[in-house]
Parts: C-alpha cells; sequence; structure tokens
C-alpha cells in the first residue's frame, strides 16, 4: 500500500510536473501496468444509444400531438413529456449524489464538535467533487408565446424537436458525468475477460478527524437583566482526506439482476440502488465470482485545519443579603434561577463562575 507520496513525471522538455488529479497520482503509484484499471472507458458510443433507448420511451408528444387541435392542447402534450425529463434529471442527480460515499470518522474528545466539523467538510468535499456536473444551461425549454400564432404544425415541429434535442444533450452530458466521476474516483470500472473473468475496481473515501484542542477563550460576558453569563469555546482539529482504490480480479463470474444475486446486499449499497431511477433498472446488475487477486492503492489527498467557536452560556444566581450598618446581616437567601442548566451549560459552569465572583465583587 502506498500512501501519502507525492507523483511526478517529467515532459519533453525535462520540466517536471505533478499530474493534475488524484486519479494520475494513484495511475503512478499503482504502475504502468495497471493504468487500465482506473481509466474511463473511452468508447461511449454504446453507452449513449443505451440511454437513448431507455429515455426516448418517455416521451410521446409526436405521437399526442397529432390529434390536437388548437395551440393549448399542444401546449399540454409538450408539458406532459417535459415535466417526465425533468423528473429523470431530478432522480438522476440523486443517484450520483448518492455515489459520493465518504466514510467519516472521528478520533480524540469533543466528539460532538468534532462530528460538526466532520459533516461540513464531507459536505464541501461532496460539492468540489460535484463542481461542473450539474446539467447545463442549453437545456431549456422553447415553449414561450410567441408560438402561439404560427401554424399549429410548425409549433408541433418546433416543440418536437425540442423535446429531442434535450434528450440529445441530456444523454450527451450524462456520459460526460459518469466519466468526469470516473476521472475524479468516484466511479470505479469493470473489464471482462471472456465470458466469465473479469476485473473490476471500486473507491472508498475517508474522512478521520481529530481535536487537537478545545477551551474557552475571551472574556466573561454578562447580561445581567437576563441573568446570563457567556464566554466563547473554541476547538479546533485536522481532518484528513484519503482516497483508496480497489482492484479485484475474479473468475467464474455471474451477471445478475438485482435481487437474483446469491449474497445479501448491504444497506449502504441498496441505499445507492434505491436511487437508480427505473428506466434503468435492468441495466443495473450484480456481478458475483471467486476472487483470486485483490489489490488495494491508498493515497492521501490532504490535511485540513479547523476551528468552532460557540457562545456557551450558564445561568448565575444572585445571594442576596440584608445588611445592618454595612456589618450586621440581618437574613440571607438564595436566589433561584427559574430554569435548571442545560447539560452543555454543566460543564462549563465551575469555570465561569470563577470569572463571575470576580465580575460581582
Amino acid at each position: 500500500m502506498v500512501a501519502g507520496k507525492v507523483a511526478v513525471s517529467a515532459e519533453a522538455d525535462g520540466t517536471v510536473r505533478a499530474p493534475q488529479s488524484t486519479l494520475d497520482r494513484m495511475r503512478f503509484s499503482l504502475g504502468a501496468s495497471f493504468n487500465r484499471d482506473l481509466r474511463p472507458p473511452t468508447n461511449t458510443d454504446s453507452v449513449i444509444e443505451l440511454l437513448k433507448s431507455r429515455i426516448l420511451p418517455m416521451v410521446s408528444m409526436r405521437e399526442t400531438s397529432l390529434t390536437c387541435d388548437n395551440f393549448r392542447e399542444l401546449v399540454f402534450a409538450y408539458e406532459a413529456d417535459w415535466k417526465s425529463l425533468l423528473q429523470f434529471r431530478t432522480e438522476w442527480m440523486q443517484l450520483l449524489t448518492s455515489l459520493i460515499r465518504i466514510d467519516a470518522s472521528i478520533t480524540g474528545e469533543f466528539h460532538d464538535e468534532t462530528k460538526q466539523a466532520a459533516r461540513e467538510l464531507s459536505k464541501e468535499w461532496a460539492n468540489e467533487i460535484m463542481e461542473g456536473l450539474m446539467w447545463p444551461m442549453t437545456i431549456r425549454s422553447v415553449l414561450d408565446a410567441s408560438l402561439a400564432p404560427l401554424p399549429i404544425s410548425k409549433s408541433r415541429e418546433i416543440l418536437i424537436s425540442n423535446i429531442h434535442d434535450t434528450i440529445h444533450k441530456m444523454v450527451s452530458h450524462m456520459v460526460y458525468q459518469l466519466d468526469a466521476l470516473t476521472e475524479r474516483c468516484v466511479l470505479g470500472k469493470i473489464e471482462w475477460f471472456g465470458d466469465s473473468a473479469c476485473e473490476y475496481s471500486f473507491i472508498d473515501r475517508k474522512l478521520v478527524s481529530r481535536t487537537i484542542r478545545s477551551g474557552l477563550v475571551g472574556e466573561v460576558r454578562v447580561d445581567r437583566k437576563k441573568r446570563i453569563a457567556w464566554r466563547t469555546n473554541e476547538t479546533s482539529g485536522v481532518s484528513e482526506k484519503s482516497v483508496a482504490a480497489h482492484v479485484h480480479d475474479i473468475v467464474n463470474a455471474v451477471s445478475s439482476r438485482i435481487g437474483d444475486g446469491m449474497v445479501s446486499i448491504p444497506p449502504h449499497v441498496q441505499s445507492i440502488i434505491d436511487n437508480v431511477p427505473d428506466v434503468l433498472m435492468n441495466d443495473v446488475r450484480m456481478i458475483e465470482g471467486n476472487l483470486i487477486r485483490e489489490r488495494c492503492i491508498e493515497q492521501d489527498i490532504g490535511e485540513t485545519a479547523w476551528t468552532i467557536t460557540e457562545d456557551v452560556t450558564v445561568r448565575y444566581h444572585f445571594d442576596p443579603a440584608i445588611v445592618l450598618a454595612e456589618r450586621y446581616v440581618l437574613i440571607g437567601w438564595v436566589d433561584v434561577p427559574l430554569s435548571a442548566e442545560t447539560s452543555r451549560e454543566s460543564n462549563v459552569t465551575n469555570e465561569l463562575q470563577r470569572f463571575l465572583g470576580r465580575i460581582f465583587e
């Protein structure tokens, strides 16, 4: 296993440069003989045709608009198709988002603060991976009032053309997304050798966060009217990112429909399957076989320092007494707050109370 090494390569002029992507670094670490394990497919024509064949049956305007007598009826037929394509685009993006799996773990004390930092960093990481993969602005409806005065045959032709052009742009972008997610080490690939032997890769991402320190900083602030004192609690730590590519060689491999396989499907895998759009479910397969070789390459891709600050409050109470001649105490009592302290408040009460003792001297 190789971790934490920065791979370099030489240009023709002798200039040494660092690879631009995590995948490049992992290819270098794996060695040239393993490069094909991680490369995205180069011929995507078959994928494009497959996706088109699944999406085209979702639209029916060409047939349903044949009996349309006016522009309003044509609009209804168009909007039905457009909504179907819009729903598919939403489901597709949900699937892609679910593919970005980040195993976040924490070490050390102050778990609540560290968990908060890990959640935020995981979200940022996922957003970085998905950058530039949203649907392009060129996918848009051409339906507007300017089509109403046209002959019904002409407006019908324009709207049908827009539907089919949208499908073409959708499919092209979907293939781009899949290739980009492969390059960004989210998706793996599979290569078959004959009918029953294959080699496939899959990716794990990890985010390990640990606390360096946690404590109160700054001065105590007091709201005498509300009887609340507070101070800022600061927790700092670091989070380390890593990506691991697993390469498995399988013999006696069998491809089956989801649910027909021999092994049980774990929950995190089932959650991805559940996000596959219905029209693509028959194209999702389970591959099973005998594992004869397993390789793994893990690449550390960075460490991020973080700090979380929050105001920690504690209710205080006055300790009054009735004094005569500044010497004799006639009576005293404890002014108890109306509500009890929270568990978070109680953790810092003692430290804050030491400051309160000086404030109210």
